[in-house]
């Protein structure tokens, strides 16, 4: 019998991404502004001054809708595949990772983790770090240890408990 769960999740906008979002449309605006000026000053390049402008307002545009994420989670079998989707328009896959690759699933600071966990190179698909409902996943991927920091739905967790029983902690 096959498992299958689908959970989609947004990313919360931290502080820095509220800032980066305040910020973009003026310092993009103070770059269009000296372009066009020096642009000006050649008077045989004025007639890219519109360009700048309307390619200054889709650079801030695209600046700051990338900063719009949500993370897919995909469970077949405890085989787990999460991709990042920038602004509802572009999807990128973060990980793919197969059941026997798996070291240990837990929540963070959970004493059934490696020692080494948190020294591991960590990809982050979670609301944010601190979010009480954070799960740590230790895989090999290549030879390398990883570590994976998501948010499982009670299901998904039930899923891998049934199919990695020895690997995956819930305290």
């Amino acid at each position: 019998m096959v498992t299958y769960h689908e959970h989609i999740l947004k990313k919360k906008k931290s502080a820095k991404d509220l800032v980066f979002c305040l910020i973009t449309p003026f310092v993009v605006g103070i770059l269009a502004c000296i372009l066009m000026v020096v642009f000006l000053a050649v008077q045989i390049l004025s007639v890219f001054v519109p360009a700048i402008f309307i390619g200054g307002i889709y650079l801030s545009y695209k600046l700051i809708s990338s900063r719009n994420v949500e993370f897919e989670y995909l469970l077949v079998d405890s085989d787990l595949d999460i991709d990042k989707i920038i602004n509802k328009t572009r999807r990128k896959r973060i990980a793919s990772i197969y059941r026997k690759e798996i070291i240990a699933l837990a929540p963070i600071g959970s004493s059934n983790l490696p020692e080494n966990w948190e020294t591991l190179p960590k990809t982050d698909a979670s609301v944010y770090p601190e979010h009480p409902d954070t799960y740590v996943l230790v895989y090999i991927q290549d030879g390398v240890q990883k570590a994976l920091y998501f948010c499982p739905t009670e299901e998904m967790l039930e899923i891998m408990t049934i199919r990695n029983p020895r690997k995956v902690f819930k305290d």
